[in-house]
């Protein structure tokens, strides 16, 4: 499939969509859309993998001059749904990890987009849906914003990219009480420790996530051309 046809299907099925695609003024929306969580099954997983294959190309291309991340709903995600869960613990454990194995090369595939990636954070955000906003370059929330790294709370581990990423933002010390606690945090905290860049306004979200792409998007031309003189 290609990238038209890939626009093609997000326009003409957003409503039965877990995740939506739109490209706007060169900045592509990566839209978490199964409200009011977003929680994420077999079903998101494939969809979220079609569109940062999408929007990576594109970026490749010059094509985009950013990613903003968001979500319909309440939440931006209360990250996998309990039958994942389930299957990790008791259930099918190879299909759990074969999934989440998938999910973590493709986390890693959007970090590698040469635009700015920006996660515009709201409600709950625990998870593989923290580990998803880890993986983008910068994450913006509103004031009334929940984070955690909540896997060890069912007996299990972050397997999306969390135990390392995490420990690059907050060190490991704090990395590590956060994940084997499986505690939550506010956006204060959030913000205080730097596992976010900045709190906004519940209605400025958007806004101030196209301004991160404007204002970054030149040093990232910078770098990209630095590297192809290589």
């Amino acid at each position: 499939m290609n990238e038209s046809d890939l626009l093609e299907v997000h326009a003409e099925s957003a409503v039965e969509d877990v995740v939506i695609c739109e490209i706007k003024n060169e900045i592509a929306y990566f839209i978490l859309n199964n409200p009011p969580s977003n929680l994420m099954n077999e079903t998101w997983s494939i969809q979220a993998q079609d569109t940062i294959d999408l929007v990576s190309s594109l970026a490749n291309q010059k094509k985009l001059k950013g990613v903003i991340l968001h979500s319909s709903g309440r939440h931006f995600s209360a990250g996998a749904n309990l039958d994942s869960l389930e299957e990790a613990v008791v259930g099918r454990k190879e299909n759990y990890l074969s999934r989440m194995l998938q999910n973590s090369i493709y986390f890693e595939k959007l970090f590698d987009i040469p635009v700015p990636v920006v996660a515009a954070l709201r409600g709950v955000c625990i998870g593989s849906g923290l580990e998803l906003a880890l993986a983008c370059h910068y994450r913006i929330c509103d004031p009334r914003s929940v984070m955690g790294s909540v896997e060890a709370t069912f007996g299990i581990m972050p397997g999306c990219g969390a135990t390392v990423r995490l420990q690059k933002l907050v060190g490991t010390g704090r990395a590590l009480e956060l994940i084997m606690s499986g505690r939550r945090i506010n956006a204060e905290e959030a913000l205080a420790l730097g596992v976010v860049d900045e709190v906004v306004p519940h209605r400025d979200l958007l806004e101030t996530a196209v301004d991160y792409v404007n204002r970054l998007y030149p040093w990232y031309e910078v770098k990209r051309r630095k590297v192809e003189m290589v």
